[in-house]
């Protein structure tokens, strides 16, 4: 082993130590709480050595980041099988556990700071969008008969939702690792992803002309003599919900 290769693996793991006291750090007192000094104790090492790695307190977010987002499991396991609902309830279920209040933490961390950063902003913005994208390809899979822009609209609403989870322990702390929460997403997701017909259904469905043609979620919505809309099969084709984005980025303006 020469010295270069000695001198790479004594920086790794020097980057590591960094990286798993900056990921408490940040995610136990907030990033514009922890210094670099408070850092650099942690891990045993100088405030320089640092800086040798990462330019600035910024870039050590970053990298704490990215390795949350790329060690998640059940990320990795999106369109590895055909069940997407349950890969998708699992990814939820990662993100929710007891033990991951850390990678929550640092999600809205990194969430604050790209308000007052723009190169935090466009990292944040690239993470999304490979989420988003991770989302998307197994819909796009799965679900054929889904148009580009309802598959980009589910990912995004998937991504949504997920966002919206990691704000759990102060929105309701007892939510946290609830099984029960995530087999409602999961029976949920299903629905969300049964509105259009799978490449194994369009068969059948194209040999029987009198069977109605599956449509989106949102397009089996009907007013009532009441006022209100109801989803279902019995919904009009013709009646779509005013603010349908799918719809309005098929038609070029809103149905009424």
């Amino acid at each position: 082993m020469t010295n270069e290769d000695v001198g790479d693996r004594r920086g790794g793991a020097t980057r590591q130590r960094i990286m798993t006291e900056a990921s408490r750090l940040f995610a136990e007192q907030g990033y514009d709480a922890t210094t670099v000094e408070a850092i650099a104790n942690g891990a045993g090492i100088a405030a320089p050595t640092i800086y040798r790695h990462y330019p600035t307190k910024y870039a050590v977010l970053l990298a704490v980041t990215d390795r949350a987002t790329r060690t998640s499991q059940a990320r990795r396991g999106l369109g590895l099988t055909d069940d997407l609902p349950g890969q998708l309830a699992a990814l939820f279920a990662e993100y929710l556990a007891e033990g991951q209040i850390q990678r929550r933490r640092l999600s809205i961390e990194l969430s604050r700071a790209a308000m007052r950063n723009a190169d935090i902003a466009d990292a944040l913005a690239g993470y999304n969008a490979e989420l988003r994208s991770a989302l998307a390809e197994p819909i796009a899979h799965s679900r054929p008969q889904f148009s580009p822009t309802e598959t980009d609209m589910l990912a995004h609403l998937f991504l949504v939702l997920l966002m919206g989870g990691i704000h759990l322990d102060t929105l309701d702390a007892d939510l946290i690792g609830d099984t029960q929460l995530i087999g409602y997403l999961r029976e949920h997701f299903e629905v969300m992803l049964a509105t259009a017909p799978t490449a194994a259904d369009e068969a059948p469905r194209r040999a029987a002309p009198g069977r109605s043609e599956q449509r989106p979620i949102c397009h089996q919505i009907r007013p009532t003599a009441a006022g209100h809309e109801q989803f279902g099969p019995g919904a009009a084709s013709s009646t779509r919900p005013v603010n349908c984005s799918p719809c309005m980025a098929t038609t070029g303006r809103r149905q009424r």
